[in-house]
């Protein structure tokens, strides 16, 4: 490809991204990926509360949003190569022609110089090793974690993990009259693991038996807690929520393509 076309197919490519992230956004819409519920087992005489993974809906979430990033990372790609490939001597040079990044701030030189940065000229070289991608703190960390989260052995990082807004012991009762009166304060929420349990009183218990209750001795109801989903990593750790995850790394690699493309 000449370099304008490389440079036309960086473009593309962040529009197909914006694509996939459209598709994550309708699955969200039509469907859940995680519930929270009230689990009754008249059996064992307790009552839970927990998040249930819909595996389906988190699979089919974690494939667009694999598709999205791998897409914003390969924008990178062409970009840097639609600007460096003229500077390459040899077909061994050709296929070192990738967007640098490094693991920490002080191997990034480095990297670039590793990626022909230097050969194009100086100055491209400070821009590159400006754009700080690196892993280490002082790094652009949406850049990294978006590269970060196209590694292959990392990909394991993009089933996105359940979300909880805080919810308070008062509200929970609200939904759910039962719920221990002795918890006060935010209720600890975890993922797809019962959050809290508790002995069912015996007039609760008559009435689930008699009225809900299937065969199995357990019933499943779904209460009005919002559960968001997330990505889990960057420097921090944190978790960060899909979609405006998804929708910062489009920031963050237009903004680089548009450094890459002062040098054309």
């Amino acid at each position: 490809m000449s370099s304008n076309e490389l440079f036309r197919s960086a473009r593309l490519k962040i529009d197909r991204a914006l694509d996939h992230i459209s598709d994550v956004n309708k699955v969200l819409k039509e469907k859940r990926p995680f519930r929270y519920i009230v689990e009754t087992n008249a059996k064992a005489g307790r009552r839970s509360t927990m998040a249930e993974k819909d595996e389906a809906v988190v699979d089919a979430l974690s494939v667009r949003c694999g598709d999205a990033i791998h897409n914003l990372r390969s924008a990178l790609d062409h970009a840097y190569s639609a600007v460096v490939l003229p500077y390459a001597d040899s077909a061994r040079e050709r296929r070192s022609i990738q967007f640098p990044f490094s693991e920490t701030a002080s191997r990034l030189e480095e990297a670039c110089r590793n990626r022909l940065a230097h050969k194009v000229s100086p100055e491209f070289l400070a821009a590159i090793v400006s754009l700080n991608p690196h892993g280490e703190h002082g790094g652009n960390e949406l850049l990294y974690f978006m590269h970060s989260l196209d590694i292959p052995d990392k990909h394991a990082h993009l089933v996105p993990t359940a979300y909880y807004v805080q919810f308070t012991a008062g509200q929970m009762r609200a939904l759910v009259p039962d719920f221990p009166s002795g918890i006060i304060g935010n209720v600890r929420m975890s993922n797809s693991t019962r959050d809290v349990s508790w002995p069912i009183e015996p007039f609760t218990m008559n009435d689930w038996i008699m009225n809900r209750v299937p065969p199995n001795g357990i019933f499943k109801q779904e209460i009005d807690v919002p559960v968001n989903i997330c990505f889990h990593g960057g420097q921090s750790g944190s978790s960060m929520l899909v979609v405006p995850t998804l929708h910062q790394f489009v920031d963050v690699a237009n903004a680089v393509i548009k450094v890459l493309e002062r040098f054309l």
